[in-house]
């Protein structure tokens, strides 16, 4: 097997609150990469949903579980063509999985009671966690629900389960997902939230930073702000990443991140660093483009203008990733940046903020 593995990614305009068009755009996209021999494509943040909603109530009806639907739809496609992806969307953290198992074992306990042929619909209110169900179209008053025997065992989960989703709050996530031939492979949720678009109203990310087996390499993700920081890429790089991924929505201001960060942290972890940037315009909000791929010395594989779609492409050769002494002239300049690490002094930078 080689070591060298080719990537792809995608500078493309993203259609606000359009999942069915962003997805299909994205599979065509895949279709090219594909067919120009990437085994991974990295799409934008939040290239399946938008960025710029101004509530929550807004951006929660674009919000999907993981696995979930636009995840099944990739993975059809990563199996037809036989590769990976990476693209942003707004993760729902599982409650709406329980809403449709309360809906679900109340049409089940429904037809025991009045039959199998019965047509019944049970719906429950998203805000309020209220029940409401239908036969044949006539309403199903809730007492009567409550009365029916052969509810009893179904009302105590059902109850579990309303108990359940008011736990669950109202969270939403600005995450990437990582989808292969064989389904969900890794899901990030965004840790570091600037107050600007729907990242005035997700919950930042509660899960540790972690790399994944995928196409050959060692991946890890972040996602935009989270590039302003140098520790997420040095903890991925300690846990044996090859390249980290970063889909990203870059706006006017964020020319030194494009010009100048992407490389540093490829230089500084010895690692690829892949930022995959939009174009266009959303809600008076505009996107600088500038999408780059850099390699372990920092230097531009592949990088895009300002002001049009583009795809990025880089071979991504793992053993240098890996390779972390860098020799210059041996015995006389030879540097290793994880090596030459001095922790004991790092001790100010995880004590928790005041």
């Amino acid at each position: 097997m080689s070591d060298q593995v080719k990537i792809a990614a995608a500078q493309i305009d993203i259609a606000f609150a359009d999942r069915e068009r962003n997805l299909a755009r994205m599979i065509q996209v895949l279709e090219e990469t594909t067919a120009s021999g990437a085994k991974l494509t990295v799409f934008p943040e939040a290239a399946l949903t938008g960025y710029c909603f101004d509530s929550l109530d807004e951006a929660r009806p674009h919000a999907e579980p993981i696995p979930g639907p636009s995840t099944r739809r990739m993975t059809d496609v990563c199996r037809k063509l036989g590769c990976h992806v990476v693209y942003g969307l707004l993760e729902d953290d599982g409650k709406e999985l329980v809403f449709q198992s309360i809906e679900a074992a109340m049409v089940s306990a429904l037809k025991q009671a009045h039959g199998q042929q019965a047509n019944i619909v049970v719906k429950m209110d998203r805000a309020t966690r209220a029940l409401s169900a239908t036969r044949d179209g006539q309403p199903i008053a809730e007492s009567e629900m409550e009365r029916l025997p052969a509810l009893t065992l179904k009302n105590e989960i059902v109850q579990r389960f309303r108990e359940s989703a008011r736990d669950f709050g109202d969270r939403i996530f600005n995450a990437c997902v990582l989808v292969g031939p064989d389904g969900v492979i890794a899901t990030y949720r965004k840790v570091h939230l600037p107050f600007l678009g729907v990242d005035r109203f997700t919950t930042p990310g509660d899960q540790p930073f972690a790399v994944h087996e995928a196409a050959h390499m060692r991946i890890g993700m972040n996602i935009c702000y989270d590039g302003g920081f140098p520790e997420p890429a040095r903890v991925l790089t300690l846990l044996g990443a090859d390249l980290v991924v970063l889909p990203t929505n870059w706006p006017p201001g964020a020319e030194c991140m494009a010009g100048c960060v992407v490389n540093a942290r490829a230089m500084e972890n010895n690692i690829y660093y892949a930022a995959c940037d939009r174009i266009g315009d959303e809600r008076g909000f505009h996107f600088i483009g500038q999408s780059k791929i850099c390699g372990p010395s920092g230097q531009v594989l592949a990088e895009a203008a300002h002001d049009r779609e583009a795809i990025l492409y880089a071979e991504i050769d793992v053993a240098a990733a890996r390779q972390k002494k860098i020799v210059r002239r041996a015995k006389l300049h030879e540097i290793d940046r994880i090596r030459d690490r001095r922790p004991e002094f790092y001790g100010p930078i995880v004590e928790p903020k005041k």
